[in-house]
């Protein structure tokens, strides 16, 4: 199996590998939309925590939003890789 580093190709790539008799039938379909449903909830409620602890911490040391910003911004300049910038959808 190839190895992906990015978890969104990997959970698409071998999804859809390991489902791929269910996309023949009807009821095969439906299972597969069920099954991304109840992922793409768990995704949304790990992404929910993920942020309320990163604001709780930032909370506590005096990490504010702005300087969050201004952090980004010097992080995305001194980035000289293209491959290694950070992506402006974070």
């Amino acid at each position: 199996m190839a190895f992906y580093c990015n978890p969104r190709r990997l959970l698409a790539h071998r999804f859809f590998l390991e489902h791929s008799v269910d996309l023949l039938s009807e009821a095969g379909r439906c299972a597969i939309n069920q099954h991304l449903s109840k992922l793409y909830l768990n995704i949304v409620q790990a992404n929910t925590i993920a942020k309320a602890l990163r604001d709780r911490l930032f909370t506590e040391i005096g990490f504010t939003p702005e300087m969050a910003a201004k952090k980004l911004e010097e992080l995305k300049e001194t980035s000289s890789e293209p491959e290694m910038r950070i992506d402006e959808r974070l």
